[in-house]
C-alpha cells in the first residue's frame, strides 16, 4: 500500500519527492516512488461557484434578488472545479480511486490558505482514508526530513479546515451580496467592490487624507542657543510664544554666558527581532519604494523557488531552540556575506528565541541561491543582514543631556550621543545618528537664534505606514475592541494586508502621489455613502470581532454555524438599509458604457466597448471578451445576447476565413481556454 501526498504547489512537490524518495517516475499530473505517491494542487483547484450557478436567478445583478444564499448545510456544494486546472484536479481524482491507497499526508501551506486547499480537495472526492498532517517550515532536503519524521494527524487541524471555511464563505457571503448591491443602486461606478477587510482598511486612507488636508497651519516660535566655538545647539525649555517680536524681546533678556552641566548614561540597543511579513514589507518599501504584495511574492519566491529563506506568511519575530541550533551548524555559509566579519558569537541572540504559535520569523535557510534577481537579491540580502545582526554585539552609547540653568524658569537643554561601540550596526544599520563633539562641564558663550516650528499635519499614509497601523489600530481604540484588535494582530494578515491594498488600487479607490498614498473620487464616494447609512462594514470593532471569531472557531469548530448565522444575518439588516436609503449619487467618468449583462466567467458586469465586449473585472484578471465582428461579418445584436447569456450561438452563415472562402457555424465561448470558437455542431 502506498501513501499519497498532496502539495500546494508542484515545485513543493518535487522538493519533498527529492527529500524522501530515492527515485520516482514522473506521470501525468504526480510523482512516484516506492513508498509514496507525490501530488500537487495548483492553488485553489476549486472555487466557489458563481451566484448564477446556485440559482439562475442570481444571472442578472438585480439588487431585488439579494441577499444571495448559499447551501451552508453541505458546504462543498458550493464549491465547483476551476476550470484553469481542471487537468490536474482529475489527475488527483485518478490517484484517489486507486486501490493501493490507504492514507493521505496533507503537505499544503500550514495556514487557512492551505488547509482550505487540501480539504475542498478531500471533500469533493468523498474521500475516506486518514489523513497526516505535515507542517513544512523549511523546503531544504534536510528540513522535509525532519519535518516527515513528526507527522501529526490530520484531525487536530478540524478547527484550523472550520476556520478556513468561515472566512471564505463570510468574504463571499459579505463581498458578493454588498458588492452587487452597492453597484446595482448607484451606477455609473462600475463595479462598488466592498469586503469585511478592504473596507475599513479604505476608511483608514479616507480619514487620514480629510485630516491632512483639512490641517491649518500653526507657527510658534522658540529659542535655541549654539555653544559658540562647537557645533551643539541646546534649546530653550518649554518656551513657545505666537508672536516673533515677543521672542526677540526674551532673546534681549538672557545672559550671554551660561554654565553648562551635563548627564551621562551608557546605553544599549539590541539586534533588531526577526522579521516578519510585515517588517520585511515595511522595510522593502522605506529602502526601494516595493508594493507590499510584490514583496509578498518575492520573499515567497525565495522560500519555494530558491529555498534560500524559511516559511514566510508569519506574524511572529521568534524562532524556537531547535531552529537556533540548526541555524548555529550555518552559520559559517553566511561567509562571504559583509556582516559575516562583524560576527562575535556562533550562537543566535538570545532574544530571538520565545513562544511561537504557528509559524516562526523568517530566516535564512543556509542555502546561498544563485541567478537572483535585482528585487530577490536585495531582499534575501536585507534578510541575511539582520540574521547576522544577531549574531553580533548590541549597539553601545552614552546618552549625554546638557542643561544650562539660567534660572527656575529659563534652563537650556539638548541631548547627544557618544560612539562606544557600534555593535550590530556594522552588519545591519537600523539606526542613523550624527556624533557631536562631547565638552566638558563649564561656563561658554551662547549665540541665541529664533526657532521657527511649524505645526505639521499628521502625514499621509506609505505602503510601510499603513501596513503598520493595520497591524496596531488598537491603539485608536479603546476597552474590549482594543484588547480584540490587539490579540488578532489587528485588520487582515501578514498574508494578506498587501493583497488587499492591491486590490483598493485595482478598483481605483486609490493612487499614489509619489510615494504618498490618497484617496480618489470614486473611493471618497463609496465611503460617504457607507456613512450615510452607518454601515457596519467601516466599523473596525466589527471587522475585529469577526477576525476574533475565526480564530475561536480554530479552537471551538462548533462555533461555526452561528458564526455563518450571525453572518447572513449582518448582510440582511445591511441590505435592508441600503434599499431604504433614498441617496442619490452619481459617480462620473467611470465605466459609463456598462452592458445589461453578466460576465460568465467571474459574474462582473460586461463593459461596451468600440470593437467587443469585455468583463469589468478586466483589472483583476479576468479576460473574458467577445468581439462585435467575428470572421469579417458584423454579429448582430441578438447573436451577442445569446453568445453571453447562453455561451453559444444559433447556426450563423456568411463567415469568412483568411483564405477568403465563406463558411457556416456556430461560435462557442470556451471558458477553460478562454477564448472564442468555431463550431460546427
Amino acid at each position: 500500500m502506498k501513501t499519497v501526498i498532496i502539495a500546494e504547489k508542484p515545485s513543493q512537490g518535487r522538493d519533498i519527492a527529492g527529500a524522501i524518495e530515492n527515485r520516482t517516475m514522473r506521470k501525468d499530473g504526480y510523482l512516484e516512488g516506492d513508498k509514496y505517491i507525490i501530488t500537487w494542487a495548483v492553488g485553489h483547484l476549486l472555487q466557489l461557484k458563481e451566484p448564477g450557478e446556485i440559482d439562475q436567478k442570481y444571472q442578472k445583478w438585480n439588487l431585488a434578488n439579494l441577499p444571495i444564499k448559499i447551501d451552508e448545510k453541505n458546504i462543498i456544494g458550493n464549491y465547483k472545479p476551476n476550470a484553469n486546472t481542471t487537468s490536474q484536479l482529475k489527475a488527483i481524482e485518478q490517484i484517489l480511486k486507486r486501490d493501493d491507497i490507504d492514507t493521505l499526508i496533507n503537505a499544503t501551506d500550514p495556514d487557512r490558505e492551505g488547509e482550505l486547499i487540501f480539504q475542498n480537495i478531500y471533500s469533493y472526492f468523498k474521500v475516506n482514508k486518514p489523513v497526516k498532517r505535515l507542517i513544512i517550515k523549511d523546503l531544504t532536503p534536510d528540513g522535509i526530513k525532519e519535518q516527515f519524521a513528526s507527522l501529526e494527524l490530520g484531525e487536530k487541524y478540524e478547527g484550523l479546515k472550520m476556520s478556513a471555511y468561515g472566512r471564505a464563505l463570510s468574504d463571499y457571503i459579505i463581498g458578493l451580496n454588498m458588492t452587487r448591491a452597492y453597484s446595482c443602486k448607484y451606477r455609473g461606478g462600475g463595479v462598488l467592490s466592498v469586503g469585511r477587510v478592504q473596507t475599513p482598511t479604505l476608511k483608514l486612507i479616507y480619514d487620514r487624507c480629510k485630516e491632512n488636508a483639512g490641517h491649518k497651519k500653526k507657527i510658534e516660535y522658540g529659542i535655541k542657543g549654539k555653544i559658540i566655538g562647537t557645533d551643539i545647539e541646546l534649546e530653550l525649555d518649554k518656551y513657545r510664544v505666537g508672536k516673533k517680536d515677543e521672542a526677540e524681546k526674551k532673546i534681549l533678556s538672557l545672559p550671554k554666558k551660561v554654565n553648562i552641566i551635563s548627564t551621562k548614561e551608557d546605553k544599549k540597543k539590541s539586534p533588531p527581532k526577526l522579521p516578519t511579513i510585515l517588517d520585511v514589507q515595511k522595510l522593502a518599501n522605506n529602502f526601494w519604494s516595493y508594493k507590499a504584495d510584490s514583496t509578498l511574492s518575492i520573499v515567497q519566491s525565495l522560500y519555494e523557488k530558491h529555498k534560500a529563506v524559511s516559511y514566510p506568511r508569519t506574524d511572529c519575530n521568534y524562532i524556537t531552540q531547535n531552529t537556533a541550533d540548526k541555524l548555529n551548524s550555518r552559520i559559517d555559509n553566511f561567509s562571504k556575506f559583509k556582516g559575516y566579519k562583524h560576527i562575535t558569537s556562533k550562537k543566535i541572540n538570545e532574544q530571538v528565541m520565545g513562544e511561537v504559535e504557528a509559524h516562526e520569523g523568517i530566516t535564512p535557510t543556509g542555502i546561498i541561491p544563485q541567478g537572483l534577481s535585482e528585487q530577490e537579491s536585495n531582499i534575501y540580502t536585507l534578510v541575511v543582514a539582520i540574521f547576522l545582526a544577531n549574531y553580533c554585539d548590541d549597539y553601545k552609547y552614552r546618552s549625554i543631556k546638557y542643561e544650562g540653568i539660567i534660572d527656575k524658569k529659563n534652563i537650556l537643554k539638548g541631548n547627544e550621543k557618544e560612539l562606544i561601540d557600534l555593535g550590530y550596526l556594522k552588519a545591519y544599520k537600523d539606526t542613523n545618528h550624527t556624533y557631536k563633539e562631547i565638552i566638558p562641564d563649564g561656563e561658554y558663550n551662547i549665540e541665541y537664534e529664533i526657532k521657527e516650528i511649524e505645526s505639521k499635519p499628521k502625514p499621509l499614509f506609505t505602503q510601510a505606514t499603513l501596513l503598520e497601523k493595520m497591524k496596531n489600530i488598537h491603539n485608536e481604540e479603546e476597552g474590549e475592541i482594543k484588547e480584540k484588535l490587539k490579540e488578532i494582530k489587528g485588520i487582515g494578515t501578514g498574508a494578506t494586508r498587501g493583497a488587499i491594498i492591491g486590490t483598493l488600487y485595482k478598483r481605483e479607490y486609490i493612487k499614489d502621489q509619489k510615494k504618498a498614498i490618497v484617496i480618489t473620487d470614486k473611493g471618497k464616494q463609496i465611503i460617504e455613502i457607507l456613512q450615510s447609512e452607518s454601515s457596519k462594514l467601516l466599523d473596525v470593532g466589527y471587522t475585529a470581532d469577526l477576525e476574533y471569531r475565526l480564530d475561536a472557531i480554530i479552537k471551538d469548530k462548533a462555533i461555526f454555524n452561528s458564526f455563518l448565522e450571525d453572518i447572513n444575518s449582518m448582510c440582511v439588516e445591511m441590505l435592508n438599509v441600503l434599499k431604504g436609503n433614498r441617496n442619490e449619487v452619481r459617480f462620473t467618468g467611470i465605466e459609463k458604457n456598462r452592458s445589461e449583462y453578466i460576465c460568465p466567467v467571474c459574474s462582473k458586469p460586461v463593459l461596451i466597448g468600440e470593437m467587443k465586449y469585455y468583463c469589468s473585472g478586466y483589472k483583476d484578471g479576468c479576460k473574458y471578451a467577445i468581439l462585435k465582428k467575428v470572421g469579417k461579418k458584423n454579429l448582430t445584436a441578438n447573436q451577442l445576447k445569446t453568445l453571453i447569456t447562453k455561451g453559444k450561438t444559433g447556426f450563423i452563415r456568411g463567415f469568412i476565413n483568411h483564405e477568403n472562402k465563406k463558411f457556416d457555424g456556430y461560435l462557442v465561448y470556451n471558458k477553460e481556454l478562454m477564448r472564442l470558437e468555431f463550431s460546427f455542431k
